[in-house]
C-alpha cells in the first residue's frame, strides 16, 4: 500500500464531522462581568448529548486587516453529524441560553456551520 492510499483509507474511517461557530456582538452596555457569565454559561452547553467539543471566548483584537475583531465574542462547538446538531439546538438547554442569556444582551448573532 502507498503512503497516499493510505492516508485516504484513515480519511474514509475518519469519523464524518462539524462544526457549528457562534459569533456574538453584545449591547454597548454590557460590563466584563457580564460577558464572563456569558462565556461560563455557554461553556456549561458542552455538557448537552451529542457536543463533542464546545470553546467560548472573547474576541482577540488585532492589527490585521483580515482579521475581522468587531465582535465580542465566540463559541464554537463540534458535532458527529447534522442531526447531532440537530438535536442539540432543540435541546431545552440550549433553547434557554439562547432565549433568556444571549439574546437579551446581543446586538446581533451569525452563525457558520461547516463540514469538517
Amino acid at each position: 500500500m502507498t503512503l497516499s492510499s493510505i492516508a485516504r483509507s484513515a480519511q474514509n474511517t475518519k469519523a464524518a464531522s462539524l462544526t457549528h461557530l457562534v459569533i456574538c456582538w453584545l449591547d454597548t452596555s454590557i460590563n466584563d462581568e457580564e460577558l464572563d457569565m456569558l462565556i461560563r454559561e455557554a461553556k456549561k452547553l458542552a455538557s448537552i448529548p451529542g457536543v463533542e467539543d464546545l470553546s467560548a471566548g472573547k474576541s482577540i483584537k488585532s492589527d490585521r486587516d483580515i482579521v475581522d475583531d468587531s465582535f465580542t465574542f465566540g463559541i464554537s462547538m463540534k458535532f458527529k453529524n447534522v442531526e447531532e446538531m440537530n438535536a442539540y439546538l432543540k435541546h431545552d438547554r440550549h433553547v434557554n441560553y439562547v432565549k433568556n442569556i444571549l439574546k437579551p444582551r446581543t446586538l446581533r448573532i451569525t452563525v457558520y456551520d461547516f463540514e469538517n
